[in-house]
């Protein structure tokens, strides 16, 4: 019996739970923020005493849906052909009421999160590269005035 850490990713139980949108950016959103997280650490660490108000102020700035409408823009090229399908699906969702005053960046940021969401259960790889491909629209968004 393989033992399984308790950060990693399981196997699948139901190969379904991956070609589901919604569950993908339920799990999209936890997993992006983290990173968010992280890259911020990292980051600034050296040179910042990093204050947890500034550190939130930050999080919630590149967690916003229209930020991650830009990211996923940012990424459109680079996405074969099934990624691009289950953006679309990710993208056609139906909207929560209160978020149809910003309707398109909210889609926008669903289909980004179903992608980091599938890419961390089914590719960690895929999931490294556009993290990468991601890491100067992060920092861009940082260095401009809020």
């Amino acid at each position: 019996m393989t033992e399984h850490h308790p950060l990693s990713t399981p196997e699948p139980a139901d190969p379904r739970l991956e070609s589901s949108p919604r569950l993908m950016a339920y799990l999209g959103d936890a997993v992006y923020e983290l990173r968010i997280r992280q890259w911020l650490l990292e980051t600034l660490f050296p040179d910042n005493a990093l204050l947890s108000d500034d550190l939130h102020r930050r999080t919630t700035r590149l967690a916003r849906c229209e930020f991650q409408a830009r990211a996923l823009e940012s990424i459109m090229p680079h996405l074969d052909d099934a990624e691009l399908a289950f953006a679309r699906r990710a993208r056609n969702l139906s909207i929560p009421v209160g978020r149809r005053s910003q309707q398109a960046s909210y889609r926008q940021a669903t289909a980004f999160e179903a992608l980091i969401g599938h890419w961390s259960r089914t590719n960690p790889t895929r999931m490294e590269a556009i993290w990468e491909r991601l890491k100067p629209l992060l920092a861009q968004e940082q260095q401009d005035p809020a």
